[in-house]
């Protein structure tokens, strides 16, 4: 495959940032659950009530997406990173940064920093340095 062709098949945004979509989602997933296949249901008693499958998601997330379907396939790696993508589409993220922040903090993405520091040494220890937000 020529490089130029690639390029045009990877989201821009993963690209600037040094990361693939692939390894971007290697990192949400190593930090939301450990990389485990069958995550336990997280946040049992957040109000906004558990987050289930690989990227931790709850059901006002999953309807945010708009993605068809049901808030139980979000137990599906594939079915989860097509609610992530949508999610993310939905409220403009931009960078790494924003939208680790935005898929932990919602919209307002406040109250993140612990993730985003826990999300970067992920990435550092997965792929040998930091990389851009």
């Amino acid at each position: 495959m020529k490089p130029l062709l690639l390029a045009t098949l990877l989201p821009i945004s993963a690209l600037a940032a040094g990361l693939t979509e692939e390894q971007e989602f290697y990192v949400l997933w190593s930090t939301e659950t450990r990389g485990r296949w069958n995550a336990p249901d997280g946040d049992l008693d957040k109000p906004g009530g558990p987050s289930i499958g690989p990227f931790q998601i709850q059901r006002a997330y999953w309807r945010d997406s708009g993605v068809a379907g049901d808030w139980q396939d979000c137990r599906d790696l594939e079915y989860a990173k097509k609610v992530v993508r949508a999610y993310w589409k939905r409220y403009g993220a931009r960078g790494i940064e924003d939208r680790f922040r935005l898929h932990n903090g919602g919209p307002s993405r406040r109250g993140t920093d612990q993730y985003w520091k826990k999300a970067r040494e992920i990435m550092r220890n997965e792929f040998g340095d930091e990389r851009e937000n």
